[in-house]
């Protein structure tokens, strides 16, 4: 079954390559396996599923379980058909919603939390679902660097991206600056924080 779910793995890299769906670069997933093995991990909840990449890498991989959040229903439905054919539903459920104006307090508590939604929404999804996660647990945000840009803001031509990457820095210096947590942001895949609730 792990072959399978391998091959299946690499298969959706290659339709999100082709697609150009963003999904979490290996670097990041092998960088996600190793925080659930080091933390001894076994809840995840996941802010964006897209085709369900990560989630089935993360159930494939580990013992954990995976509750994911989705709010485009193609993708969700995407994702739906993935994690049956990964033979993983009974460790994956999906939830079709809008992570920010979805009820959270029925869904328990979990040992990492992993945004990889809305870059430009980072702060408030983070704000509403850090208190999710148990204390001594993992928060994992993608996509901080994005593509260079937040190192090289003049760079960008389009109004609506420099905006979108202000508030990914206005984001990143306010978790540094939160003493609630310990926060390394590492140059992996396209950018990931890592933040200890302490």
């Amino acid at each position: 079954m792990r072959q399978f779910q391998s091959e299946l793995l690499s298969r959706l890299e290659h339709e999100a390559d082709q697609l150009r769906i963003p999904i979490m670069k290996p670097d990041g997933i092998a960088l996600l396996r190793q925080l659930i093995h080091i933390g001894k991990v076994k809840t995840v909840l996941e802010i964006g599923t897209a085709i369900g990449y990560s989630a089935i890498a993360m159930a494939s991989m580990t013992d954990v379980t995976v509750v994911s959040i989705e709010r485009d229903e193609i993708m969700y439905e995407k994702a739906r058909n993935n994690c049956d054919m990964a033979n993983l539903s009974d460790r994956i459920q999906l939830i079709f919603a809008d992570a920010l104006s979805m009820d959270i307090f029925a869904l328990g508590s979990f040992d990492l939390l992993f945004i990889d939604a809305a870059k430009g929404q980072n702060l408030p999804l983070f704000q509403k679902f850090a208190c999710l996660v148990s204390p001594g647990g993992i928060i994992v945000i993608d996509n901080l660097l994005f593509h260079g840009f937040v190192a090289n803001p003049e760079t960008i031509i389009s109004r609506d991206r420099r905006q979108m990457i202000h508030k990914i820095q206005q984001f990143t210096e306010w978790i540094l600056a939160n003493a609630n947590y310990d926060t390394h942001i590492y140059n992996l895949g396209d950018g990931i924080g890592v933040c200890y609730k302490k």
